[in-house]
């Protein structure tokens, strides 16, 4: 009854809870003897007291002492046990969940841990501005939408890059060709402007051939006419 382990208690974390409970069954007695013999007796006389001699009319009343010294002990472990269990059970139920004080029930369960839950826990103050903070960043999904926005739109700077370069490669090759074409053009026309002028020679010369031919042959022919007037007799075989 005060905490040893017999053959039928399961080594389990309910079957030490019992133990533990067990254990403290002595001192859960003095701890009573202390409520009953001091801590009830002194604030029944303060109450007393007060009562008598206060000049505070809000405090006046018919009170009665309590003192839950070891009921407190007896039930902390159990209490602890039972807050896990609503916040497991309750916690994340669609109905019942959002109908609990979630932060007072964590606070709770510091307390009934012996943990000063004040020191380790947000106020709802600072709770609330936390919220709002996380409110104001984009969610998992949204970074992760941005993300991929952000990748298409490198990809589609680099498509855009490798457009413009082709595009400068294309025009440049374009010159090029169109360089070629004009010199092979002018070339073309300085060929035929040569073997025109060339021709063009040609037919001048034979043109002036024929005119000394024709020249000479009208004086041969006028100096046979002129000799035939004289003497009757033709010179050449012309006339």
């Amino acid at each position: 009854a005060q905490g040893e382990q017999g053959a039928g208690v399961t080594k389990t974390k309910g079957g030490m809870a019992l133990l533990l409970n067990s254990a403290n069954v002595t001192f859960r007695r003095i701890v009573k003897n202390f409520d009953d013999d001091i801590t009830t007796p002194t604030v029944r006389k303060f109450y007393h007291w007060n009562m008598q001699f206060s000049d505070k009319d809000a405090i006046k009343g018919d009170y009665d002492v309590q003192a839950h010294g070891s009921s407190v002990l007896l039930v902390r472990e159990m209490q602890a046990q039972n807050l896990l269990m609503i916040a497991n059970l309750f916690g994340d139920h669609p109905i019942y969940g959002p109908m609990l004080k979630h932060g007072d029930l964590l606070r709770h369960i510091f307390r009934a841990h012996m943990i000063a839950a004040d020191e380790i826990t947000k106020t709802d103050r600072e709770y609330k501005q936390w919220l709002a903070e996380q409110a104001e960043k984009p969610s998992p999904e949204d970074q992760a939408a941005l993300a991929q926005i952000e990748i298409a739109k490198q990809e589609l700077g680099l498509r855009k890059d490798e457009m413009d370069q082709k595009s400068a490669l294309a025009e440049l090759e374009w010159d090029a060709r169109l360089k070629i074409a004009n010199l092979t053009y002018d070339s073309a026309l300085e060929k035929a402007a040569a073997a025109l002028n060339m021709k063009r020679d040609e037919l001048d010369a034979k043109i002036g051939i024929a005119g000394t031919d024709g020249s000479r042959k009208e004086r041969a022919l006028a100096a046979e006419i002129a000799m035939r007037e004289r003497t009757g007799v033709s010179s050449g075989g012309s006339v």
